[in-house]
């Protein structure tokens, strides 16, 4: 009896550790094609940078998602804009809004003419456009409504 019932116990145990491992991450990927550094890139309290840069406005280094390089980041699904300013810049920009879904890796794409977000999944594949746009008084309303 007693081994019939640590047996069991092994089995499930087992299965609950590898049902936890069937779990696909989230990622959000971040492209930065403008041509220019971006500062302070964020969506939903997620930091995208992989370097330090000098900003001339500030007089400091700043966090930034240098020129032609892109950043992965494990996050939780949702959906937010990206912020961004461009390194020297005193305007805050933000994306259209994009969508994480859960267990998905979505890739944004920050262009010089906008960005565009490509969500890879199960076979499908979809896109949306999505224009580059002063952040005025954005995060403030987008506050305001999720709250």
């Amino acid at each position: 009896m007693k081994k019939s019932l640590f047996v069991l116990m092994i089995v499930l145990l087992g299965m609950i550790i590898l049902s936890g491992c069937s779990d696909t991450p989230t990622r959000l990927t971040i492209v930065n094609d403008t041509g220019r550094d971006l500062a302070l890139v964020e969506w939903n309290g997620y930091y995208f940078y992989n370097g330090l840069v000098y900003d001339d406005l500030l007089h400091k280094d700043v966090n930034a998602l240098l020129d032609g390089s892109s950043k992965t980041r494990y996050v939780v699904p949702g959906q937010g804009y990206v912020y961004f300013y461009y390194v020297g810049g005193s305007t805050e920009y933000r994306t259209d809004l994009i969508s994480v879904a859960s267990g998905q890796h979505t890739t944004c794409y920050i262009t010089t003419y906008g960005a565009t977000s490509a969500l890879r999944g199960n076979d499908s594949i979809t896109a949306k456009e999505a224009k580059l746009q002063k952040a005025i008084d954005s995060k403030a309303t987008e506050q305001k409504t999720t709250n």
